[in-house]
């Protein structure tokens, strides 16, 4: 009988609003990842993440804490310590922007091998109280440095300089690309058709987005922009795919302008695969992202996709994407000039070779857990060239 090696355990810190691109990233590395040698665990607390289908067929714990520093630091202190009490190699903070590094702190004093700063965002997603939440992100950022972590990960160059201050060498930031199973995203015929039925979109010209329903997201623009294509050309479908705050607030504005024959909200889906094949055309008018991974599906499966130029370009894998400023008109102009239908290329080969493979990037995230000297600080790790 053989030894049973000791899994190494991962702590991922999540978000509070469900399943976004976050947390959707983690689970795609971990369900191609060695499960035998690695645990993923989520911190969180939102305790309902724990429900979503995915977490619980890929094993993954959730583990809940109630306190803000604001509310009760004290409390706070204390659940988070019974949490680390359970013995993780590894705390991975997936971080959009700060509002102060307690968790970090925590970790550090312990001594855990590693405890690594990701980020995932490249401003702030948030409409209300911006000013004040900006003012106390850029505090924090000043003052981060090496007592808060082992690690600065990112999942774009935009994003590293929105999280990290000059005092983090950018050779030091490791870019982990938001990879994907391509096989899974290519553009599938028979899906194409199975979901148009179901969905009753066909003839019609459909314009997908996928997204939460937030500041960051601007369906706001995207609805106004829908309008005006829908003057033009009743065919048209706009199919919305994502949950969030802000979901009562766009399906009113799309009634007020008497578009709700042409609008669908499809919530949460697990099959955007599916979906993808599908609509005709993808849109992502984004006030601000990280390195959105639903542009990646999107090329996977031979779309055109048209975005804002709020987005790195670094997204821009294959020759498919726009990136328009927010205006209407431009926005309308472009969309009009691919009613006509397009043929979708296969664009695996280029999308595997840019990176973004999860086959791949998989073995080289089991790379970076298990190797403890790869630490940014004098560890002799391998550095990602950032330029």
């Amino acid at each position: 009988m053989g030894i049973k090696t000791k899994k190494i355990k991962v702590l991922h810190r999540a978000g509070t609003t469900g399943i976004t691109g976050v947390e959707q990233n983690v689970m795609n590395y971990y369900r191609h990842m060695d499960r035998e040698r690695f645990q993923f665990d989520f911190l969180t607390r939102n305790a309902k993440l724990a429900e979503y289908k995915e977490v619980k067929e890929l094993g993954i714990n959730v583990k809940t804490f109630t306190a803000t520093e604001r509310s009760d630091k004290n409390l706070l202190i204390k659940e988070i310590n019974q949490i680390l009490d359970e013995g993780y190699d590894i705390i991975h903070m997936n971080t959009s922007y700060w509002v102060g590094f307690l968790i970090e702190e925590l970790a550090m004093e312990r001594h855990i091998p590693k405890v690594i700063v990701h980020s995932h965002n490249a401003g702030l997603d948030l409409g209300q109280g911006r000013e004040r939440a900006l003012e106390i992100h850029e505090y924090y950022k000043g003052k981060f440095d090496r007592r808060y972590a082992t690690d600065c990960w990112a999942c774009s160059r935009l994003a590293a300089d929105w999280l990290f201050g000059p005092q983090i060498p950018r050779n030091d930031i490791r870019i982990i690309k938001n990879a994907i199973d391509l096989q899974k995203y290519s553009f599938n015929q028979n899906f194409r058709l199975q979901a148009r039925n179901k969905l009753g979109l066909d003839n019609c010209f459909v314009i997908g987005h996928i997204g939460r329903f937030a500041y960051q997201k601007n369906h706001e623009f995207l609805i106004k922009v829908f309008a005006g294509i829908f003057k033009k050309n009743d065919k048209a479908r706009l199919v919305l795919i994502g949950e969030g705050g802000g979901l009562s607030a766009i399906k009113a504005m799309v009634q007020e302008m008497e578009l709700e024959e042409a609008v669908n909200f499809l919530g949460w889906q697990d099959n955007v695969n599916e979906l993808l094949s599908a609509i005709d055309l993808f849109v992502l008018p984004s006030r601000l992202e990280g390195l959105p991974i639903v542009l990646v599906e999107a090329q996977a499966s031979g779309l055109r996709c048209i975005i804002s130029d709020c987005i790195t370009d670094e997204v821009c894998i294959t020759d498919n994407v726009v990136r328009l400023p927010l205006d209407e008109d431009e926005w309308i102009q472009k969309i009009g000039t691919y009613m006509e239908g397009y043929d979708r290329a296969d664009m695996r080969e280029k999308i595997t070779a840019a990176g973004y493979d999860i086959a791949e990037q998989a073995a080289v995230l089991e790379k970076y857990y298990e190797d403890k000297n790869n630490l940014m600080w004098g560890g002799g790790g391998i550095r990602t060239e950032f330029n």
